[in-house]
């Protein structure tokens, strides 16, 4: 039996890439240790809204958006060459949950990536409606094909990632349409930032309302009064 990724052999590695969560956005949720590996890295790589939470603490740090026309993979090989190791590629949330982190350990080998955990939006989410999330079933039409609805809801509550496309309104009119009209829909939006709103209805009061893109909807939770509505 081989013992792997012990907490000595980590520390003691020279990983390339440093896969780092930040958290919902706002910076009070990234953690310590994220942030003493950022500071390790020569380059930070990430998504506009990703370099913007960055900005706003005391890292000092070279930040670069990344370009996705370019290819991920080229855009990191590229910083690899350009800068010295490791860079860092912060990712919103947590990596392990429908993020970059997929995409990059498909291209590198994965014994030089280091990944560092984050706060995702769901914990976030049910955290702030006082809800457990142990039963979830988890999805996301985030810049992919839109799932099943009807087969995800069958047995579980569905925690689902949106985006602009597939907004919350479009799917609670999905919903209604397959007869789940009355089901209990729970909407996170700009989650963390100041601009915070969650929402909570039934599909039919939700469906072709405006919302953000990139939101989080749990449907199928029971609504009850402690769940509050901030922002």
């Amino acid at each position: 039996m081989k013992e792997i990724n012990s907490r000595k052999q980590k520390e003691a590695g020279a990983a390339d890439i440093k896969i780092v969560g930040i958290g919902p956005g706002h910076p009070d949720y990234l953690t310590p240790r994220a942030i003493k590996e950022l500071e390790s890295c020569s380059l930070i790589m990430g998504s506009l809204r990703s370099i913007a939470t960055i900005k706003k603490t005391r890292l000092n740090r070279t930040c670069t958006k990344i370009n996705f026309s370019q290819g991920l993979e080229k855009e990191i090989a590229r910083e690899l060459k350009e800068n010295q190791p490791p860079i860092a590629v912060a990712v919103t949330g947590d990596p392990g949950f429908f993020s970059l982190a997929k995409s990059i350990r498909e291209k590198f080998p994965r014994r030089n990536i280091t990944t560092i955990p984050g706060l995702s939006s769901v914990q976030y989410l049910t955290a702030a409606c006082n809800l457990t999330w142990q039963n979830f079933t988890f999805s996301s039409c985030h810049g992919r094909e839109l799932p099943r609805l009807t087969e995800l809801i069958k047995d579980n509550v569905l925690a689902l990632l949106t985006d602009a496309k597939n907004n919350p309104g479009r799917l609670a009119a999905l919903l209604v349409e397959e007869g789940f009209a009355d089901i209990p829909v729970i909407i996170g939006e700009n989650l963390s930032y100041v601009e915070e709103r969650i929402i909570r209805g039934r599909a039919e009061e939700i469906a072709f309302e405006n919302y953000q893109g990139l939101a989080v909807m749990l449907i199928g939770y029971e609504l009850e009064d402690r769940i509050s509505t901030r922002g």
